[in-house]
């Protein structure tokens, strides 16, 4: 069961392994992943990392790791929570924040070397951990309980969460007071005041919701057993399901960009979208056209979301990409073995500056270049 993934930027990426104690670590936006060996560490369960060469993992029997190169090498610091450590935060190099089982809240201000507790008055085993700012943290748990904190971790007071189930997941969108939480029993809950009052926003699952991650307010993913994913784009006014190949839990859900993501969970896959988790590409129909075609994009301009519509009169190979002013592709929104028919992508830029692109289509002895606005 692979228990966490995360991403120092759109290119480097981990993922953990809860029954093992290996890394896997890819370079290339997911598309090919090398084995570590973490040393002591057993039973994997969080991650995190402050830059692309400096990372700590943990898990269960009061196990840390750390790397200063990249997960290549791992080594062990003293560690004192107890049974099991399910959520680790760090600010910088030296200061973090870790949290697990046994009522255990602690911190360090050298990198891991020494830690000291932080859990006066802290009753729960924790599950997650997210902070807003580099003051404003939260950490959830057993029973409904949220803590907050709003001096780096140093003093926690618990909040009322509006829920008595689990509380497995838990997102602050940075620099923000609006955070969402994914519980037992499938509900999702948000706060728009830093916790003061937290509401159910969805309740739909019927079962354990694992976790929750934002690009921004509005934009944002939960995912649980059964392989739930949803999506939504109105702050979880509403939510709609997402397909993925995971069929049991989904342990964690990241993403670098609105586009990009991955998950991990049960059944040791990685997943990855380019889309945002929207299937962007749609056959329009059984009619097939006389001729290739490449249509114009619609709305043109737009923001931050457009139409492009292309037409193959046989089965073949087809590429549509997406190239800047200078010539440097920024996006292959289609790379594969096409039916004839007629074709729809709806390619989402909000990842992308404003300004002239190009999108061309590319087929057998065919190909056509348009031009297409973005203005935010």
């Amino acid at each position: 069961e692979l228990s966490d993934v995360y991403f120092t930027d759109v290119n480097t990426g981990f993922v953990i392994n809860e029954f093992g104690s290996f890394i896997w670590k890819t370079i290339d936006v997911g598309q090919t992943w090398t084995q570590y060996d973490m040393g002591a560490l057993r039973h994997a369960n969080t991650l995190f990392f402050t830059d692309s060469q400096t990372g700590w993992a943990s898990g269960y029997n009061s196990t840390l790791v750390k790397t200063t190169n990249g997960g290549v090498n791992w080594f062990s610091q003293p560690y004192p929570v107890g049974n099991a450590n399910f959520a680790l935060y760090f600010f910088n190099a030296n200061t973090g924040i870790a949290a697990g089982y046994g009522n255990q809240i602690i911190k360090t201000t050298n990198g891991g070397n020494l830690w000291y507790s932080v859990n006066a008055g802290v009753n729960c085993n924790f599950y997650a951990m997210s902070f807003s700012d580099n003051l404003t943290g939260y950490a959830s748990g057993g029973n409904g309980v949220i803590y907050k904190t709003t001096n780096a971790g140093e003093t926690w007071v618990q909040q009322q969460s509006n829920t008595s189930n689990e509380i497995f997941g838990l997102y602050f969108v940075p620099n923000t007071n609006t955070g969402y939480a994914a519980t037992g029993l499938g509900q999702i809950l948000k706060t728009t005041n830093g916790g003061g009052l937290w509401s159910v926003v969805y309740t739909g699952a019927g079962y354990d919701m694992q976790t929750v991650f934002f690009n921004d307010i509005n934009n944002g993913y939960a995912a649980g057993n059964n392989g739930a994913m949803l999506r939504t784009t109105n702050g979880g006014v509403t939510w709609t399901a997402q397909s993925t190949p995971i069929q049991t839990q989904i342990s964690k859900v990241h993403f670098e960009n609105p586009n990009v993501g991955y998950a991990v969970g049960a059944e040791g896959m990685i997943i990855k979208t380019i889309t945002g988790g929207f299937t962007a590409l749609t056959n329009e129909g059984s009619i097939v056209p006389n001729a290739i075609s490449l249509g114009q994009n619609f709305p043109n301009p737009f923001n931050p979301e457009t139409a492009i519509s292309f037409g193959i009169n046989k089965d073949q190979h087809v590429k549509l990409q997406v190239y800047d002013v200078t010539g440097r592709m920024v996006s292959e929104l289609v790379n594969q073995e096409l039916t004839a028919g007629n074709y729809n992508y709806k390619w989402n830029a909000a990842a992308n500056s404003s300004g002239m692109y190009f999108y061309r289509l590319t087929t057998e002895g065919f190909t056509e270049t348009k031009k297409m606005m973005l203005i935010k």
